[in-house]
């Protein structure tokens, strides 16, 4: 019984140490890229190819200037989660050009995992 408490002890100590360091070590920028993903990458996948890949290219570098660069410009993926669905529902006009609205083309879990898809593989 001592051991198997001395054992649960030492791992919830090593996991609130972690926790705090991490904390620490993250700041302004590197804590918003942080974002939990609110969907499903795997199924994002599908999605992106499908409706983002032809403006933000199969390796996510904005197809020669077409679409956002999310490799280069670290700024895009800094934003949180609510700003870039905002962005992907109702559109953008920006630097690069007009993102288009996608409220009625795609599902509001749809964005979410497309939007997952992208911070698993181009947001760290």
């Amino acid at each position: 019984m001592f051991k198997h408490t001395m054992t649960l002890v030492a791992l919830v100590s090593a996991l609130a140490l972690g926790a705090c360091g991490n904390k620490e070590e993250k700041s302004g920028e590197q804590a918003k890229a942080a974002q939990p993903l609110p969907g499903d990458p795997i199924k994002g996948k599908a999605v992106f190819e499908q409706y983002c890949q032809s403006c933000h290219g199969a390796d996510g570098k904005g197809n020669n200037g077409l679409g956002a660069n999310f490799v280069e410009d670290k700024s895009r993926l800094a934003k949180s989660n609510e700003e870039l669905l905002k962005s992907i529902r109702e559109g953008k006009q920006g630097k690069v050009g007009t993102m288009p609205a996608q409220k009625g083309v795609l599902t509001d879990q749809q964005m979410k995992d497309a939007l997952s898809y992208i911070r698993k593989t181009w947001g760290g």
